[in-house]
């Protein structure tokens, strides 16, 4: 992003810390939705933390153009 002259306002990883966990996430939901909605905000919230964020499968990136 930043190579192509854009600034990086914030990124994310979209997975966070559950990244990889789908079957078991998914689980989770059926059984235990309390425990699921505290390990979705877990996720929410740990998301851009570096050693998550950067582990990610995948980043939402907010970039914008400098004004001149």
């Amino acid at each position: 992003m930043r190579a192509a002259g854009l600034e990086v306002v914030a990124h994310a990883g979209a997975e966070g810390p559950v990244g990889g966990t789908h079957t078991l996430i998914e689980q989770l939901a059926k059984d235990r939705p309390g425990a699921y909605e505290q390990l979705a905000q877990f996720a929410a919230q740990a998301c851009e933390l570096p050693q998550f964020r950067d582990t990610t499968d995948h980043l939402n990136i907010v970039a914008r153009k400098p004004s001149r």
